[in-house]
């Protein structure tokens, strides 16, 4: 399904993408060079960060050993 970000006006599908809640992961994807597509407030008021599953996939073993330090 096609999504249109609020905030950019980008369009996007919900499966191309990935869903965080951890801003602290969201902070980290940013810093290492993944582009924020949207952000929302989720039901419960919680900021949802989405960034591009190809990034995701890029970044993620990159994230989990880089957390347990």
């Amino acid at each position: 399904m096609e999504y249109i970000s609020e905030i950019s006006g980008m369009r996007y599908e919900a499966e191309d993408l990935v869903f965080f809640r951890n801003i602290y992961q969201s902070a980290w994807y940013a810093k290492h060079g993944a582009k924020i597509r949207d952000v929302f407030c989720d039901g419960s008021g919680k900021l949802v960060f989405c960034f591009d599953r190809v990034d995701h996939n890029r970044l993620i073993s990159q994230w989990n050993a880089n957390k347990e330090k």
